[in-house]
């Protein structure tokens, strides 16, 4: 499977209180061109590439007062994303024995 690098945008504040120049330049990213689909999941959004079966660019908030209030121990590896259709959802077969990890 072919790997695309994935840009992380970061913003200390939530998306509506973002400015217009940092709204503009997360367009220029999460738009219908450059993304399959869009995954909005409340707190990070994910630009979808059905070809490459991965994110080209994840966009999150990060708020101070939620950071470690729910520290979770034990971690899935890997889950599906219900969101996309079947066909173009990646799977964890996907990524064993891979030569980039």
């Amino acid at each position: 499977m072919k790997k695309l690098p994935i840009l992380l945008l970061l913003a200390s504040v939530s998306f509506a209180q973002t400015s217009i120049q940092e709204k503009l330049f997360i367009k220029k990213f999460f738009n219908n061109k450059q993304c399959d689909q869009i995954i909005d999941k409340e707190y990070f959004q994910i630009c979808y590439n059905y070809k490459a079966k991965g994110a080209n660019y994840v966009y999150y908030v990060l708020d101070g007062n939620k950071v470690n209030t729910v520290n979770i121990k034990d971690r899935p590896r890997f889950y599906d994303e219900l969101e996309l259709p079947r066909k173009y959802r990646s799977k964890h077969s996907d990524y064993t024995r891979n030569q980039l990890i």
